[in-house]
């Protein structure tokens, strides 16, 4: 499971070839605030150096971030040496390799597929958590079709995009799951993708509804 980090805590923004489902991400959204490249460089320097996995992600480019970050971003991995995977290629049995896991999450297809030319420059292989995908168009599930040609992760974000603490509160960690969860897996399936992680919207979370979640995807 993704899930969001207060601060960017560097502890949780790695995979480290062990048996922890949840993992958080280091946000380079400039819409905010700028992004801290030095603090990047760091995260991406102890990936390299201890052969771990770097968990970073995004959601719209051209509006939460520029083409011109990610090209630097992605600059930045190539050069240290990190080579991009996805979440349904994590695997603890694999010897250890630095690596980063790049990830949009939301609804932004047509601004993903547009930046489709800057991620092949880049051999750039994504991961795209998708969250109301009922109301894509047939042009926009077309276009997640071909990202997913392209080589690229299809996984799950909600059906509702409902904060998972909120909704747990009022209603149990298990109709959590039933609601939101189950759901935005089982449309993604019926249209030919195989999603086998979830990424909390707005990255809430709790250890109830890790528990809830966990028997139903690797991540």
């Amino acid at each position: 499971m993704s899930a969001a980090c207060g601060d960017n805590r560097s502890d949780d923004l790695y995979f480290t070839f062990d048996d922890r489902k949840v993992l958080c991400g280091f946000s380079i959204d400039e819409h905010l605030r700028p992004v801290d490249w030095n603090r990047l460089q760091e995260r991406i320097d102890l990936a390299a150096d201890e052969d771990w996995v770097l968990n970073v992600y995004a959601h719209t480019p051209g509006v939460t971030v520029s083409h011109a970050t990610l090209d630097r971003a992605f600059t930045m991995f190539a050069r240290a040496g990190l080579g991009f995977t996805t979440y349904r290629d994590l695997d603890p049995d694999d010897t250890p390799y630095p690596g980063v896991v790049f990830a949009f999450d939301d609804d932004a297809i047509d601004a993903w597929f547009d930046a489709r030319e800057l991620f092949v420059r880049h051999d750039a292989v994504l991961t795209f958590f998708v969250t109301y995908y009922a109301s894509f168009s047939a042009e926009g599930r077309q276009r997640l079709h071909d990202l997913a040609s392209d080589g690229h992760a299809i996984e799950a974000h909600g059906v509702n995009h409902l904060s998972a603490v909120s909704y747990a509160t009022e209603h149990g960690a298990e109709a959590y799951v039933i609601d939101e969860v189950l759901p935005s897996l089982q449309i993604l399936r019926d249209d030919g993708f195989d999603p086998t992680s979830f990424a909390y919207p707005g990255g809430a979370r709790s250890e109830a509804t890790d528990r809830a979640i966990e028997p139903h995807v690797r991540y």
